[in-house]
């Protein structure tokens, strides 16, 4: 081999060493964007991948320096070559997806804005539910000073409630018993744990941490779960009845009146869980990576030699 055989073998071998580094980091970020953070299965995934491309290349380095029987290990090369494509094929997901999030940083922005804004919008929702939630109480309680019948149902809850035919009752019960719990210390305190925890997700989405991306997007699904549960159990807890006024009878019906949250998944981890096949970008990006793991094998030196075979009968074949 010559020096300069040697030297572009040399280079050719610097450049699937980079071509496999870039497979192990791309291969790695998609599948940590796919499964939301899960880092030991994307490493074990992405070290799978780097050793069988490696695997590959070295037999088809290998069989292109072989110097007998020529036309069997052209076989074997072309099948090689072939198994290699469809391994490359098969893998595309990872790389394909990693480049995708890269270039939709806007889109993926936004979504995570949007989620922050979800979880405030949440809070939002259940104070403007729970006021109103008490406003009918409260009108049906009033109707209950001057209403002549009582349903069965409605007298159970009275006595229950422990309200009397008074105002005083009626604002004592209100106050003490549900606008208290349900708008006022009690649940500040988990309003502002809430403000800081949305306003540090906010901070996430800014800073656009690539390695963060899957941990803000679990993180806002679980705060929102968390926020509905805690909603809803606070609001079962006031028991507030749907009442109504026919006539001069106060009925009641048998469900209450209890905030009903989205739990809806995050619009950012729903993105990252797809995998945009349409990406030009990453297309490009995967066939420059395969054709830099190849360079090996493309600039290795084939054998010059022939292989002869001598027959009694028709003399030398080549």
């Amino acid at each position: 081999m010559s020096v300069s055989e040697k030297g572009s073998n040399w280079l050719a071998n610097s450049f699937s060493v980079v071509g496999f580094c870039l497979l192990a980091v791309a291969t790695f970020f998609g599948h940590f964007y796919l499964s939301l953070g899960a880092l030991s299965g994307s490493i074990l995934w992405s070290a799978l991948i780097v050793a069988v491309g490696l695997l590959l290349l070295y037999l088809l380095v290998v069989v292109k320096q072989k110097d007998t029987d020529l036309r069997r290990w052209h076989v074997v090369e072309g099948v090689l070559l072939g198994v290699y494509v469809i391994f490359a094929v098969l893998t595309v997901k990872g790389p394909l997806h990693f480049v995708s999030v890269l270039t939709a940083k806007t889109e993926l922005q936004q979504a995570g804005r949007e989620d922050v804004s979800a979880l405030q919008r949440m809070m939002a929702d259940y104070e403007q539910f729970e006021r109103e939630a008490i406003d009918r109480t409260y009108m049906g309680l009033m109707g209950y000073l001057h209403c002549q019948s009582v349903s069965p149902e409605a007298e159970a809850w009275l006595g229950r409630m422990n309200i009397a035919r008074s105002e005083e009752s009626i604002e004592r019960f209100l106050d003490k018993t549900q606008r208290e719990p349900l708008l006022g210390k009690s649940y500040a305190g988990m309003k502002q744990t809430w403000d800081e925890q949305t306003r540090w997700l906010g901070g996430v989405v800014e800073s656009w941490s690539l390695f963060r991306l899957p941990y803000f997007a679990t993180e806002v699904s679980q705060t929102g779960e968390q926020m509905a549960k805690a909603l809803k159990e606070l609001s079962e807890s006031a028991q507030l009845p749907v009442m109504s006024l026919e006539g001069s009878r106060l009925d009641m019906d048998e469900t209450n009146q209890v905030f009903q949250p989205s739990t809806a998944e995050g619009q950012l981890a729903q993105k990252l869980q797809t995998v945009h096949y349409g990406c030009v970008w990453g297309w490009i990006a995967w066939f420059v990576l395969h054709l830099l793991i190849l360079l090996s094998y493309i600039l290795t030196h084939r054998s010059d030699r022939v292989s002869i075979k001598f027959t009694p009968d028709s003399g030398t074949v080549l």
